[in-house]
């Protein structure tokens, strides 16, 4: 190995070795909470029981049934905002209306979620949104609990972790052979040449599934910041929709009206319903099946309230705009079914494994450099 290829090894090293140990502990915290929601519907099932499961059969309720039904639940004091329907936000059989305050709620700024069964519109329970266990660990895994500035802080080490994957990838290639570097390693050994064959081993099979989750993470996490590259403002609302809205009499679309926009797309389902707030017209996101967003879907079809109508298909819009879509999907692994929501899983306990070693190996190599620097002062040897 050259002198010039030798002080460029070095320097990666350097570079991953630091990025990780920056960001490692953190990193443990995200990629053990991502792991665990890969299991949100199933933590949700467990802590509200009966109140996740509604009629599997039959037609849905339209969205002002489903608003009037849970307002009379919750109480007076309860503002509805948003209508999830059934297999949306999350894959289970109830739907639940999202909105703020009422008899649930310590105080009218509380977030509440009124899960109803969508066939026959009847309320089942009512849960403040910050006392479900899924959403504590979705906030620990986006913002470590700690608001805004923790989330700008994911960020970062989400910048630090996509760096680190291709830093390791150029430490692990070896000048040649490389299917016998690829083989299992013979874990035995002392501790240190255990982790770092592990290390390797885990890192180059599962970097492009950890690059794809760091990027997309830091994507949903602080969208301006990769605004060059993928589109933070695709959800905005459309021109002509906002003017066809502020000529209105009234703030919310008629059922009737609803109801001839869902009826546009017989082989789609609605997948949340926006009613109209302030200067902000109501909207209805229908999906079907092989959506890019399987969450939500790619149609938006915003609604006036005089039966306007502009309907917007993000899945026909630019690449940039179509991947900026999908981000969610692909850091949930929804995007791939059964087999994508596995791979997360086991992204996010390699990545723990590989923050745990990165910080030993770190650590190791960093002690044991340490003797010879001292070695090296003047008069150290000789006792002056």
């Amino acid at each position: 190995m050259t002198t010039s290829t030798s002080s460029r090894r070095q320097l990666w090293l350097s570079v991953h070795g630091w990025l990780g140990i920056f960001a490692a502990l953190f990193l443990l915290f995200v990629a053990l909470t991502g792991s665990a929601l890969v299991f949100i519907e199933e933590m949700v099932e467990v802590q509200v029981g009966e109140a996740a499961q509604a009629s599997a059969n039959g037609e849905w309720q339209p969205p002002n049934v489903m608003i009037d039904r849970a307002a009379t639940y919750a109480g007076d004091s309860f503002q509805p905002m948003q209508v999830y329907y059934p297999n949306t936000l999350l894959k289970i059989s109830s739907a639940f209306v999202y909105g703020q305050g009422g008899r649930f709620a310590d105080s009218p700024e509380d977030e509440v979620l009124i899960f109803m069964d969508a066939v026959n519109g009847r309320p089942l329970a009512g849960w403040r949104l910050e006392e479900l266990w899924a959403d504590i660990i979705l906030h620990l895994h986006f913002q470590l609990l700690a608001g805004d500035a923790g989330g700008v802080f994911i960020a970062i080490c989400g910048i630090a972790l996509f760096v680190s994957v291709f830093t390791g990838i150029y430490l692990w290639w070896p000048r040649g052979r490389v299917l016998k570097k690829l083989a299992i390693p013979k874990l035995h050994g002392n501790l240190r040449k255990v982790l770092f064959d592990l290390h390797g081993f885990a890192g180059i099979y599962f970097a492009v599934l950890i690059a794809i989750l760091a990027f997309s993470g830091t994507q949903l996490s602080q969208p301006s910041w990769l605004n060059a590259v993928l589109p933070a403002d695709y959800e905005a609302i459309p021109p002509t929709a906002q003017q066809d809205f502020e000529t209105c009499d009234s703030g919310q679309p008629s059922p009737d009206q609803l109801a001839a926009v869902t009826q546009r797309f017989p082989t789609r389902t609605v997948s949340i319903y926006n009613p109209a707030f302030g200067d902000y017209p109501a909207h209805i996101r229908l999906k079907g099946a092989g959506d890019i967003d399987a969450f939500f879907g790619d149609i938006y079809a915003w609604i006036d309230c005089n039966g306007n109508t502009l309907v917007t298909d993000l899945s026909q819009a630019d690449i940039a705009t179509v991947a900026a879509l999908a981000q969610y999907s692909l850091h949930s692994g929804r995007i791939a079914g059964p087999i994508g929501r596995l791979l997360v899983f086991l992204s996010g306990l390699v990545l723990s494994l590989l923050a745990l070693s990165g910080i030993y190996l770190f650590l190791k190599r960093r002690l044991r450099k340490q003797p010879n620097r001292q070695s090296k002062r003047p008069g150290l040897d000789s006792g002056s």
